[in-house]
């Protein structure tokens, strides 16, 4: 990878993303083992589902990638955009690769499995995210700082919602603490982590797709709360973690010098 030069790996980025599109659209239609992806997350439904609708949110991070990938074909002679594609590649060619297999071990119901590839997704993701916070100072961040916020966020709570489906699978009784009790306490300790995780990458967008699952969680309670026992304490901690997360979201853009990434102190 080292001997390639940036214009190719530009190209090979967008390769790679072109390739990923197609499996989620596969997975998407259930042309893979022929299911679905959401029939397969409505098959091992759980009271942190979001609803259907929230996940349209891959649309949103889907574009600003491509947006991202034509910007590095674009201006790859520019030296800033050099230095990005250079630090960008190797670790976004593994987030294609875990995002490629996740699609595929969830799409086969192999729920554990596709847990494992999502959180490696994941961490390929906030290596990205810190990576650009490091070298902040060197390279361009409006749109790339905007894309792996949304996406890195999105991703952390698309895992605790994968770990929960996994549990559903496994029939996990919850140590005899019912649904109602660890649901919100799943959500709880996943704002803490949220914001830690935040700490590390100062991206003031990180929080918001979060933030967003949680409204598509509370908009499910909704729809299914004469269903569905969601018990007294899901909803609050639901409402608690959208405010917490936002004004996150709004404190971190103020500490960045009202910048999606933190700038360098002149």
């Amino acid at each position: 990878m080292k001997n390639l030069n940036t214009k190719t790996k530009a190209w090979i980025n967008l390769f790679a993303f072109i390739i990923t599109i197609a499996f989620n659209a596969l997975g998407s239609f259930g042309y893979i083992n022929g299911m679905s992806q959401k029939a397969v997350s409505d098959k091992y439904h759980n009271l942190i589902t979001p609803a259907p609708f929230t996940f349209s949110i891959w649309g949103i991070i889907y574009t600003l990638l491509l947006l991202t990938l034509a910007m590095m074909i674009v201006k790859k002679k520019d030296s800033k955009v050099n230095k990005l594609i250079n630090i960008f590649t190797p670790t976004f060619l593994l987030s294609s690769l875990f995002n490629i297999l996740w699609i595929v071990s969830f799409s086969y119901e192999q729920i554990g499995i596709s847990t494992i590839f999502i959180f490696l997704l994941l961490i390929s993701l906030t290596t990205i995210s810190k990576r650009l916070d490091e070298h902040r100072s060197e390279i361009p961040y409006r749109l790339i700082g905007i894309t792996f916020g949304l996406y890195s966020g999105w991703l952390t709570i698309a895992s605790v919602v994968n770990v929960a489906a996994y549990l559903v699978r496994m029939g996990w009784n919850g140590f005899g603490i019912s649904q109602t009790v660890w649901a919100p306490a799943v959500l709880a300790l996943s704002i803490i982590i949220v914001i830690l995780i935040n700490t590390k990458i100062n991206n003031a967008v990180y929080t918001l797709p979060v933030a967003w699952a949680f409204f598509g969680i509370l908009m499910e309670t909704r729809r299914l709360a004469g269903k569905l026992d969601y018990g007294t304490y899901l909803n609050p901690v639901i409402i608690i973690g959208i405010v917490v997360l936002t004004l996150v979201s709004i404190l971190q853009f103020n500490r960045n010098n009202f910048c999606v990434v933190k700038r360098e102190d002149k």
